[in-house]
């Protein structure tokens, strides 16, 4: 009778064949029998008949948290069977301001009666949850390539990502072959560090840089860096990039932590980024993941459900996707992650190192009382969710949209995550152009009224965020600095997301 009981709450209800169509509102409801129902009978029968699938629709409205809702109903349905089921979003046809999404729960043998009823009476309840908006207002571009970071289940310390930086106050380069064995050499410094960071509920004490003949053990790390394009190699050595060189002037003028592996404000905003700017897919599916778990998850449980939900986003960036070449290339991420022959262990790779950065950026927390390590959102965590919550609200190809998102809203972005109440004002013009001065005297090149357009840009907006609690936006500058101006000009090559930003001469 539960079932009857449930289908009954719905104000309209068409059964057809061996299917059973409900609708209230925003809200349609698709249950297909394994058999022909009788429609005179159904009521009678209905326990006769195995449910083989259920297809659950959500119309967009104005007075639900439309993506919320689709995230607490893929949270019942992973609560029930410990998988997370496919979902779609489409848009009608004949109405392109009319979009839902679509959740496809395949009944097999592992479901019993009580999950899929389980799943269907919660379903509605669901969908009339509320949002806390966090948006701002701005047209996306949609990036060219899915962004992933090839990494190794060694790299999960943050911590020691400054300190290879920081190595580069002792010379502009070091030779491919001696970096990793001098990283080795300065980390033993900091074993104790490790050790103690990993003793609190926030912690972790893996990933620890031993001592090698050849430096193997620090070469992930150097490796990392690379993937976040903070290093680069030229002539046989590795030097920092243009954006490496902005952490790198900041950090001479911060103030440290007494242990390297607690972040401060200045290594969290820098290196936060540059993970979300170089590993889209990877980082949002596991947040997603772990949202979608609303409790506390153990690496192993993510890596179970893993593979088929990132093959689902995969599939949903193709369809959004309105660039042929990003078309081919999600095609051939999707080819190789079905090819993984033991997923679980490749899955070490991906998994851990990521997990762990989101706990040393304070997103995470470890739940400790239990003996296999779990994992849950800090408040800051969650604020994070909410928007990318609301940027998936606004657009279906997430992933892909998140770079220009990050462009234009990174600062007001992590002032909220971390509730620090940096002041979005009017620009301060006379403000910007000393700090623009400051720029072309720190990175100053052979080419002496000349510099990379996107380090100066990020030089003022780091130094305002963090010296002036003072927030702008990558974007918003660089359309200041294309205006008319009588000390800069600007040359930006789309192609190459960069430019070249001059100092005019004055008399």
């Amino acid at each position: 009778m539960e079932l009857y009981n449930y289908i009954n709450r719905f104000k309209k209800k068409t059964i057809k064949d061996n299917t059973i169509e409900l609708v209230e509102d925003e809200f349609i409801l698709n249950i297909v029998f394994d058999r022909k129902i009788d429609e005179d009978a159904f009521f009678i029968s209905e326990f006769k008949n195995k449910i083989q699938k259920a297809v659950i629709r959500k119309y967009k409205s104005e007075h639900t948290g439309f993506v919320k809702s689709l995230y607490s109903l893929l949270n019942v349905c992973y609560l029930q069977t410990n998988k997370i089921p496919k979902y779609n979003l489409g848009q009608e046809a004949n109405d392109s301001s009319k979009i839902f999404f679509e959740v496809f729960l395949q009944i097999d043998d592992s479901f019993s009666e009580h999950n899929v009823t389980s799943i269907l009476l919660k379903t509605k309840e669901v969908v009339e949850q509320k949002s806390n908006p966090f948006y701002l207002e701005h047209h996306l571009v949609e990036s060219n390539k899915i962004v992933i970071i090839q990494s190794n289940t060694k790299t999960r310390r943050l911590g020691y990502l400054k300190l290879i930086i920081e190595l580069f106050e002792h010379s502009n380069y070091f030779p491919i072959s001696y970096l990793s064995k001098r990283i080795e050499t300065d980390s033993t410094l900091y074993n104790e560090d490790l050790l103690e960071y990993g003793k609190h509920n926030t912690g972790d004490n893996k990933g620890l840089i031993k001592k090698t003949p050849i430096g193997s053990s620090a070469q992930p790390y150097v490796n990392l860096l690379e993937e976040l394009n903070l290093v680069t190699q030229i002539n046989n050595s590795y030097i920092l990039t243009k954006q490496s060189k902005i952490y790198f002037h900041q950090n001479k003028i911060f103030t440290q932590n007494k242990n390297l592996f607690r972040l401060n404000i200045l290594d969290k905003l820098f290196f936060f980024r540059q993970i979300l700017i170089s590993d889209s897919l990877y980082i949002w599916t596991i947040i997603d993941i772990i949202y979608i778990a609303q409790k506390p998850i153990s690496t192993i449980s993510i890596k179970k459900v893993f593979v088929d939900y990132v093959k689902n986003e995969l599939e949903l960036n193709q369809q959004y996707s309105n660039n042929n070449i990003t078309k081919k290339q999600i095609i051939e991420l999707k080819t190789r992650i079905s090819s993984w022959t033991k997923p679980l262990v490749y899955l070490e790779h991906i998994i851990e190192p990521r997990v762990n950065w989101l706990m040393d950026l304070g997103l995470l927390e470890l739940k400790t009382e239990t003996k296999e390590k779990q994992y849950f959102f800090t408040k800051e965590g969650l604020n994070l969710v909410r928007i990318l919550f609301q940027l998936f609200e606004k657009n279906l190809n997430k992933q892909l949209v998140l770079n220009s998102f990050i462009s234009k809203n990174y600062f007001h972005v992590f002032n909220d995550i971390f509730d620090l109440n940096k002041n979005s004002t009017i620009l301060n013009y006379r403000k910007i152009d000393q700090y623009i001065l400051e720029a072309f005297k720190v990175f100053k090149t052979n080419a002496p009224n000349k510099i990379a357009a996107s380090q100066g840009i990020d030089y003022v907006c780091f130094k305002a965020f963090l010296e002036d609690n003072m927030i702008i936006e990558f974007e918003e500058l660089k359309k200041y600095l294309q205006e008319p101006n009588d000390k800069f000009s600007i040359d930006w090559f789309n192609t190459e997301n960069d430019g070249a930003l001059y100092l005019k001469k004055i008399n």
